[in-house]
């Protein structure tokens, strides 16, 4: 009687209601990994450039959109397998957080009883753990099937294909059926959707994408059969003896040792590819970093609610206080002291100095200086778009478009374009170039053009997302993911460059690539058109901007730059875009000034070719815009701006504001504009000639969210409309594409 009393948790107290049994109390217990399990499913279901990143995992399209398709290892590559593992990872992070939480000192919180039944105790884990990565693969096919066919189909198919092997294990394990009627079951259950996905789509891509699909589908199913026979399987392979009961109360310190310790692995994991090769973080992707990112963090919070639940116990109140002494002690030291551990930190990147040759190297003479180019910002669509349009007018041309250069501006993404099209220019003349028996025409193949897509046609987002979710989190270090998205520019650019010096008589190529002092910016032209790179600064709001004239003008006027200040570190300066890389700061003597992107003060460039020299009457001016335009479609309106983020998108049509008052100013200079820019509805209207079918395919078109990661399929999306900008500005430049 009285050690049934003992653990007999008593009445509820008068006035206080009874503490939660059952699924309810599985549900409390577990917050901290249902959490995290929704923020990841919301971060890849809601984030566009989340559910691009997802996109990008697989996919029939080769590496650029020029080239010939390419063989299986090329169309699934190591970003597929590594989202895989990383899916499952998450899954085994919250069923096993779960399980810890709910069994680790049960009988001490809850008596012998217990508040959760040990039958929940053995479900419910396993249940979030299998459905996490369900939902994360249901999202990465609605996303793969959203271009080919309706959504709520899509939605069907993803439903049926990862929840119906799913749920043939749960009814075959707790109906103890055997392994042939499981392995039926599971077989139909995962061809069945994807038979309605060929039945649907008659034009339906590679089948090892299918394939790699289905396999995927399988993974919640597995993870759940393993989570059932793990105990039975571990005993046989370690010959233990240990009890597969649920009411097996955990000790803590072995909990606790395994938590960190899993947590510890997956931070040195981020650790390695922080400080690894860029090319090790683009392997494994920016979406596969996050998710082993959240799980290690999941791991450790979920150690340290362990150790206050053991600290805490029949301790009411301690936490409180102990939160309480940390912020008076806080409060102390950074009153008193300035103690300020949260102060946000400046980058302060800088690439290697690169040897550069020493000889007389190959140029081409300016010609007449009628051309006048701005660059828009908008991440690496804007870069993509920039620096494709401009080498392949110097394709079309062999060369005569860059000789009539007179001035480039550029802004974040559109700087990241003008520099990656200059720099490989310069080395492509200094290699030969186009040849002597180049003849210009529309049909010339794409040499530098082919160079600007391998260089930028890649995952420039994980390193810096390694680096932001790893170092960039501890107090008082230097943010290290700024200086990870310029390594990966120049890793990229670099090996565009090594590839081009290793073909036969390609001899004269530097690899300085954006370590390139910015005085020796010069395309390969002889003398070098003038090239601006915009940013902001901080303090007063202005725009800035940094020269290849080895100058920098700011509100205290022009100054010199050093010698050694590099290329890449301008492009930094101007595309610094809040979270993917920190702010900035270039110190002249005494003095310092605070740069961010360049797109607060004026996202269009044009300001700066205002304020540098008059346009003249006869000179072409290319406004290159890269993003996508408002409406679509012909006819259709803009998409309505409502809800809890109206003020950020107050701020970002005060930016459009300022780059449309900036294109006013100098179109009114005197000077003709011609806008290029991507405009689907424009590239298919010859092709498709009905307008609400030919909308109905742009919209299943992936335009390219805003940031540094553009995947393969979307640049194939967006290159015929980038042929289209090409030859209307190969009209208005005529004949300077040829006949």
């Amino acid at each position: 009687m009285a050690a049934a009393l003992q653990n007999d948790p008593g009445p509820a107290a008068a006035g206080q209601s009874a503490a939660p049994t059952g699924w309810p109390a599985a549900i409390h217990e577990t917050v901290l990994p249902l959490l995290f399990a929704v923020a990841a499913i919301v971060v890849f279901v809601r984030i566009d450039q989340a559910r691009e990143a997802l996109f990008g995992t697989i996919g029939p399209v080769p590496h650029s959109f020029n080239r010939m398709p390419k063989p299986y290892d090329q169309y699934i590559g190591t970003q597929f397998f590594a989202l895989a593992a990383a899916m499952a990872f998450i899954g085994v992070g919250v069923w096993y957080t779960a399980r810890l939480l709910l069994t680790v000192e049960r009988d001490k919180r809850h008596g012998a009883a217990g508040a959760v039944p040990s039958r929940v105790i053995e479900m419910y884990p396993r249940l979030i753990g299998a459905l996490t990565p369900a939902v994360l693969i249901i999202a990465l096919v609605i996303v793969q099937e959203s271009r080919r066919t309706d959504h709520r189909f899509g939605v069907l198919i993803a439903l049926l294909a990862c929840l119906t092997p799913l749920c043939a294990v749960l009814y075959a394990i707790h109906r103890n059926a055997r392994e042939w009627p499981l392995a039926v079951a599971l077989l139909v259950g995962g061809a069945v959707p994807w038979f309605l996905i060929i039945a649907a789509s008659p034009n339906i891509y590679d089948w090892q994408v299918i394939g790699a699909l289905s396999i995927l589908c399988y993974l919640p199913a597995a993870l759940y059969f393993l989570f059932t026979v793990r105990r039975p399987l571990l005993r046989k392979v370690a010959k233990s003896t240990r009890s597969a009961d649920a009411n097996l109360t955990f000790s803590l310190d072995e909990a606790l040792v395994r938590l960190l310790g899993m947590g510890i692995g997956g931070a040195l994991l981020l650790l390695a590819l922080s400080y690894g090769p860029p090319a090790a973080a683009r392997a494994l992707g920016s979406a596969a970093i996050v998710l082993i990112s959240l799980t290690a963090v999941l791991f450790t919070l979920c150690a340290i609610t362990l150790a206050l639940r053991h600290i805490t116990h029949n301790k009411p109140g301690f936490l409180l206080i102990i939160a309480t002494a940390a912020g008076a002690i806080y409060l102390f030291l950074h009153g008193t002291f300035g103690w300020a551990p949260f102060e946000e930190q400046l980058g302060q990147e800088r690439l290697p100095q690169a040897t550069l040759p020493s000889g007389p190297r190959t140029l081409q003479e300016r010609q007449a200086t009628d051309i006048v180019v701005n660059a828009y910002g908008g991440g690496l669509r804007a870069a993509l778009f920039t620096a494709e349009v401009l080498a392949d007018l110097d394709d079309r041309s062999c060369g005569e478009f860059g000789r009539r250069l007179d001035r480039l501006s550029g802004v974040s993404g559109g700087s990241l374009g003008l520099a990656v099209y200059m720099l490989l220019r310069q080395e492509f003349v200094a290699s030969g170039g186009w040849g002597a028996h180049c003849t210009p025409s529309s049909l010339n193949g794409p040499q530098l053009a082919q160079m600007v897509d391998d260089t930028l046609v890649q995952d420039h987002l994980s390193a810096a997302m390694a680096r932001m979710l790893s170092t960039d989190l501890v107090p008082y270090t230097t943010p290290q993911r700024g200086q990870a998205l310029l390594d990966s520019w120049q890793d990229t650019l670099t090996s565009v460059l090594a590839a081009r010096a290793a073909v036969p008589g390609r001899s004269g190529i530097s690899l300085a690539g954006l370590a390139l002092p910015l005085g020796r910016l010069d395309g390969g032209i002889a003398p070098a058109p003038s090239v601006f790179f915009n940013a902001t600064d901080v303090t007063t709001g202005e725009r800035v901007w940094f020269s290849n004239r080895s100058t920098f003008s700011g509100r205290s006027g022009s100054r010199n730059l050093d010698a050694a200040f590099q290329v890449g570190q301008a492009v930094l300066h101007s595309a610094r875009f809040p979270f993917v890389s920190p702010a900035g700061g270039i110190a002249f003597g005494k003095q310092a000034m605070l740069l961010v992107d360049g797109g607060y003060a004026d996202n269009s460039g044009a300001g700066t070719l205002a304020d540098t020299g008059m346009p003249g009457a006869n000179r072409h001016w290319l406004n290159i815009d890269g993003n996508p335009p408002d409406q679509l479609c012909a006819g259709t309106d803009p998409k309505p701006v409502k809800g809890a983020f109206s003020a950020v998108d107050a701020l970002f049509a005060v930016r459009e504001s300022q780059a449309a008052l900036a294109v006013w100013r100098y179109r009114n200079s005197g000077i003709k504009d011609f806008p290029l820019q991507p405009n689907l509805d424009d590239a298919f209207a010859s092709t498709i000639k009905d307008e609400g079918e030919r909308c109905k395919f742009i919209q299943s078109l992936h335009t390219a969210p805003l940031g540094w990661y553009l995947t393969p399929v979307t640049v194939g999306d967006q290159a015929l409309a980038r042929f289209r900008a090409v030859r209307k500005a190969c009209d208005e430049l005529r004949p300077l594409c040829g006949a």
